[in-house]
């Protein structure tokens, strides 16, 4: 983990400006009194991740709370969030489990997927997981969401990861733009991103798909602990303006369209799909997260070499479930 939060001392002076821009609501709470400020990151430019941005955009946040909103690059957001400097973070496990293993105080506040709604891409000649040796596979970073389902797929294909030439691209969209190009064989990436792509790729074939077979934490949001307890009210506001967007993402999609396009930059068709699949593989309530959910989350983490990765870290990462006490049901 020490190696991952140096991310923070590289990253974060350039990021922190990067969140400190954009604007939310006036700034004025209800009697005159002044919002508290909140700042959250995505982080990745897809749906599952994009609550904020639309609840942002559409002035779904109480007026109590003045919310900015950034995001798109994982590793800018793991530097933010481990450094306490966005208070809400929305992405997929197991980024928050390493942040913590490594002192970072989050914890999970809720999530709206239940699985991973992500698939395994080939092309040229990969037509299995077990074609997978001595390829190239194209990752954002190792040890974030992608690279680590990746390996969880191909240890069940009775593979080991080093079998494969792990390259590191940066972001989900560098990712994307490598398979298309056939500069990697394969990737791990969102569903709306893998159907976009093989629309044009016409050796790509889905060669794992992850929401079925994986128990995980597929899209939900981290809290600062701290801050949480110094803040409980701004924190169920944000919590209650996420609902919000949630409910409009499955119940009233043509609403959330604009928004949600400038966040994921898919159009058309791409957009119609997201946003369907979205309703279908989402909860309709933001849920609190389980036990039995993390315990799967550090099975894999075990498996990949992270000795703090025991049954009874779980308890470390779930968040007060008062949080979501705003949230309607």
């Amino acid at each position: 983990m020490k190696r991952i939060l140096t991310t923070v001392g590289l990253v974060a002076s350039l990021a922190i400006t990067a969140a400190g821009c954009g604007s939310g609501s006036d700034g004025n709470g209800a009697g005159g009194e002044s919002a508290v400020e909140v700042k959250a990151y995505y982080s990745a430019p897809i749906t599952q991740f994009a609550l904020a941005s639309i609840a942002d955009a559409n002035d779904l946040f109480p007026s109590s709370i003045d919310v900015d909103v950034q995001g798109g690059d994982s590793t800018t957001g793991l530097a933010l969030a481990s450094a306490g400097r966005v208070q809400f973070y929305l992405q997929a496990a197991p980024v928050p489990e390493q942040m913590v293993s490594g002192g970072a105080d989050v914890k999970w506040a809720g999530h709206w997927q239940q699985g991973i709604d992500v698939v395994f891409l080939g092309r040229n000649g990969v037509e299995s997981v077990d074609d997978l040796k001595g390829k190239k596979f194209g990752i954002i970073q190792k040890g974030l969401t992608l690279s680590v389902m990746g390996n969880e797929a191909i240890r069940r294909a009775g593979l080991d990861p080093n079998d494969l030439t792990q390259l590191p691209l940066g972001t989900l969209p560098a990712v994307n733009a490598a398979f298309a190009s056939g500069t990697v064989d394969a990737i791990v990436t969102d569903r709306a991103s893998a159907q976009k792509l093989l629309s044009t790729v016409k050796d790509g074939k889905i060669i794992f798909d992850f929401y079925e077979e994986v128990g995980w934490n597929g899209a939900g949001v981290t809290v600062d602990t701290a801050w949480a307890k110094k803040n409980p009210e701004a924190a169920a506001a944000f919590m209650e303006g996420l609902q919000k967007a949630l409910t409009m993402l499955r119940d009233e999609p043509e609403k959330a369209k604009t928004s949600l396009g400038k966040t994921t930059g898919l159009t058309g068709a791409d957009l119609d799909f997201a946003l369907s699949n979205f309703a279908e593989h989402s909860t309709e309530t933001i849920q609190p997260v389980s036990e039995e959910t993390e315990k799967s989350v550090l099975e894999v983490m075990a498996a990949e070499g992270n000795a703090w990765a025991k049954p009874d870290f779980a308890k470390q990462m779930i968040g007060d479930p008062a949080l979501l006490s705003r949230v309607s049901k």
